[in-house]
């Protein structure tokens, strides 16, 4: 009667647990196989050191002269063409009046000079003729000779200044040209440098500009993955700044060298100590979606922004 009862009696319960243990590892072992063997079959490249990038172009003079006026302020969106800065080109108007001048008198010596060469030409042939006929001396011979060759001379001469006077005249219009900088695309204003009334140096920098009908990620991944990696590539991009959207694109430049040696002070490794660091290789990335901060609708994407990137080999 005892054996019957005992029979009949619950399984302890260090066993139920030993069963619910048993079966979370086996669930864990699934779970993580599964996961390896898709990883394996989909492998992915991912990296957080990447962000959106876009031409950059900074707009500089090459004359120094006042700044008359800046027509745009930062974060302005212009169309190509527009005139963002006007300087003063008083003095190079006054120089460009006086190459128009030395053009005009060089074109009138040439004139002159070109008479001059057809009446000496015209005397040397009829010397020279003379001369075959014993009618001139040898000595008017020869002065006739040099009257042309010295009317040549003078010729050649004379459309040299041509030249370059007009040389000159075209120099002053290209630093007119200069004096009125404008959009070279479709841009958005970054910095000012300057301001109005500020006197600008040859070179130095007035605004600095982005396209602004488009943009690209520049993802800077390892070396070691990089092999993986070919362009046409599908990508997945994830901006900071927008979490849950994501945006599409394909890789379509590859780096061919390290960013360190594009650094201010390259690693010299044969300098002594040498530490091995995994170096990374610059990798752009387009953008399916429009990236023109014209359309109102889509979210602006500035350079900058930080950005996550998957890359599908």
């Amino acid at each position: 009667m005892e054996n019957k009862e005992t029979q009949g009696a619950p399984a302890p319960a260090h066993k139920k647990s030993n069963a619910r243990f048993l079966a979370i590892v086996i669930g864990i072992i699934v779970v993580g196989g599964g996961l390896t063997a898709w990883l394996a079959l989909n492998p992915t490249v991912s990296t957080d050191n990447a962000a959106v990038d876009r031409d950059k172009v900074t707009v500089s003079s090459k004359i120094m002269a006042h700044i008359v006026k800046i027509y745009v302020k930062e974060g302005e969106l212009v169309p190509a063409g527009k005139v963002l800065v006007q300087l003063d080109a008083t003095d190079l108007q006054a120089q460009k009046t006086q190459a128009e001048a030395n053009v005009v008198i060089a074109k009138e010596g040439a004139l002159m000079a070109k008479i001059d060469f057809d009446r000496a030409k015209s005397d040397f042939d009829r010397a020279t003729r003379q001369y075959q006929h014993q009618i001139i001396s040898t000595q008017a011979f020869e002065h006739a000779q040099t009257a042309y060759d010295n009317a040549q001379i003078n010729a050649t001469l004379a459309q040299k200044r041509i030249e370059v006077a007009q040389g000159q005249l075209d120099y002053i219009n290209s630093m007119l040209a200069s004096a009125t900088m404008t959009a070279p695309f479709d841009s958005v204003i970054a910095k000012k440098w300057l301001h109005s009334g500020d006197l600008l140096q040859p070179g130095q920098p007035v605004l600095t500009v982005y396209n602004s009908r488009y943009a690209w990620v520049t993802a800077n991944l390892e070396e070691t993955k990089i092999a993986k990696i070919k362009i046409g590539d599908p990508v997945d991009i994830h901006i900071d700044a927008y979490p849950g959207i994501t945006w599409h694109g394909k890789v379509y430049e590859i780096g061919d060298s390290t960013g360190n040696q594009f650094s201010l002070i390259p690693v010299n490794n044969a300098a002594g100590n040498f530490t091995k660091v995994t170096q990374r290789i610059p990798v752009r990335i387009s953008i399916d979606e429009t990236t023109d901060l014209h359309n109102t609708k889509a979210n602006p994407l500035y350079p900058g922004m930080s950005a996550v990137v998957e890359v599908k080999p």
